[in-house]
C-alpha cells in the first residue's frame, strides 16, 4: 500500500484532506473499512492532533465518515448527492458511488425481467427485440431509450420503470461509459442479447441469471479498471 507523506505548509488539514481522499478515489480505502488510528495518522503526515481532527470533523460534517464509540472512524457508503456540492470529492467518490447503485438495479432488474417473462405479452416481447436491434452506442446515452428501460416498460409496472430509469439517470450522471470505454460496453451490451433470449423462452431461472451476470460483469470491470489506474 502506498505510504502518506509528511505536510508542511499552511491549512495543513487541506492538504491531509487531498491525501486521504487520494486513498479512496484509488480504491485502497474501500466503502465500509476502518480509517488508520489518529496515532498512526499523526505518524504517517506528521501533523498533530487538533489537524487530524479538523480533517475529521470536515470529513463528518459532509457524511464521508462515520465514528463508532469504542470502534474508530469507518469510511460510509457514499451516495453520490452527499458530495454533488463538491466537485473535489465527487470525483473521488463517483466509482464507489457507481458500484452502490449497481447493488441496487440489478435487484430490481431482476424483478422487471420476472414479470416481463410472467406477465409479459408475446407483441411486448417482439417490440422489445425490434429495439434492442436499434441499440448503439449513441442513443444508449439516454437512460429512456436503454435497453434495461425498455424490459422495464413492457412490464406495464409504472413504478418499478420509473425507479429504474431514475437509477439508470444516475448511473450515466456517474459517468459508467467514461470509466468502462467503447470496447467494454459492446461486450456488455451484448449481454442484453441473452437476457431477451431468456424472456422469450420464458425461463425465470436463466432471466435471473443472465441479468445478475451482467450487472456483476460491469462491476468486475469497474474494479479492474481502479486497478489499472
Amino acid at each position: 500500500m502506498a505510504q502518506l507523506e509528511k505536510v508542511s505548509k499552511v491549512r495543513l488539514y487541506e492538504q491531509v484532506l487531498e491525501q486521504l481522499n487520494g486513498f479512496i478515489e484509488r480504491g485502497e480505502w474501500k466503502p465500509g473499512c476502518k480509517i488508520p488510528s489518529e496515532k498512526e495518522l499523526r505518524n504517517q503526515l506528521g501533523v498533530g492532533t487538533a489537524v487530524l481532527r479538523e480533517t475529521f470533523r470536515i470529513l463528518e460534517s459532509k457524511n464521508i465518515i462515520e465514528s463508532r464509540q469504542g470502534q474508530g472512524r469507518y469510511l460510509r457508503h457514499i451516495r453520490p448527492e452527499l458530495v454533488s456540492d463538491d466537485p473535489f470529492l465527487k470525483k473521488a467518490l463517483d466509482k464507489s458511488s457507481l458500484l452502490d447503485v449497481l447493488d441496487i438495479r440489478i435487484n430490481l432488474e431482476i424483478a422487471a425481467v420476472e414479470m416481463l417473462i410472467t406477465r409479459g405479452t408475446d407483441e411486448k416481447i417482439a417490440k422489445l427485440e425490434a429495439h434492442m436491434e436499434k441499440q448503439s452506442w449513441e442513443n444508449a446515452v439516454s437512460p429512456e431509450k436503454s435497453f434495461e428501460a425498455c424490459v422495464a416498460r413492457a412490464t406495464g409496472n409504472v413504478v418499478l420503470t420509473s425507479m429504474i430509469i431514475d437509477l439508470l439517470k444516475l448511473t450515466r450522471e456517474l459517468e459508467q461509459r467514461k470509466y468502462l470505454g467503447y470496447e467494454k460496453w459492446r461486450a456488455l451490451t451484448d449481454e442484453h442479447k441473452l437476457i431477451l433470449q431468456a424472456i422469450k423462452n420464458r425461463d425465470l431461472v436463466a432471466g435471473r441469471a443472465a441479468v445478475y451476470r451482467h450487472i456483476y460483469g460491469i462491476k468486475e470491470k469497474l474494479i479492474d479498471e481502479s486497478i489499472d489506474e
